[in-house]
């Protein structure tokens, strides 16, 4: 049996960032730009990125969670398998993430306590489960056909940072 995944993705090409998790739910992350700038140009970014309506700025939603599904070329029980990464394209922590999946089955045993949780049309990640800040959410089923997968809700977890400049803290 797989279990899920969860792994840091790097939007921006000129932005790193430093995520620091302390075991529990909780996350420190930096981003730092990556270029040689003078003064004018990184108050631009400053204000792009971090000012109001900037990326690390902007509240989250479910808007910003995504689904994206290939076919392995492995077959599971005599069906295709499919590997699901559910991306979280915001600066902040999502939990709660549920997702509409009417019909969904799997011939691939899925561990609802460590992959997904299948309430009838609703499926959720596993109680206490989240997707980092620019990250993804991974996990594999084997059926005929692809279902579609939807996100309908979530709950984004950010806190007011301390210092816009370098970095902002996540609960």
């Amino acid at each position: 049996m797989k279990h899920a995944t969860s792994a840091l993705l790097l939007p921006q090409p000129n932005l790193s960032y430093q995520i620091t998790w302390d075991g529990k739910a909780s996350f420190t992350v930096k981003a730092a730009m990556k270029c040689s700038c003078n003064n004018g140009q990184k108050v631009i970014w400053n204000k792009l990125v971090w000012g109001k309506g900037g990326i690390l700025a902007r509240k989250c939603s479910v808007k910003d969670i995504s689904v994206e599904q290939i076919k392995t070329g492995a077959v599971v029980g005599g069906k295709p398998e499919f590997q699901v990464t559910i991306f979280n394209a915001c600066p902040c922590l999502q939990s709660k993430v549920k997702l509409a999946c009417k019909g969904f089955q799997s011939a691939e045993k899925i561990d609802p306590a460590k992959v997904l949780v299948v309430a009838g049309d609703e499926c959720s990640l596993p109680h206490g489960s989240f997707i980092a800040p620019f990250s993804g959410y991974g996990f594999y089923y084997a059926w005929d056909s692809q279902f579609s997968l939807k996100p309908i809700s979530s709950q984004p977890q950010c806190t007011k940072r301390k210092d816009p400049r370098n970095q902002f803290r996540m609960a």
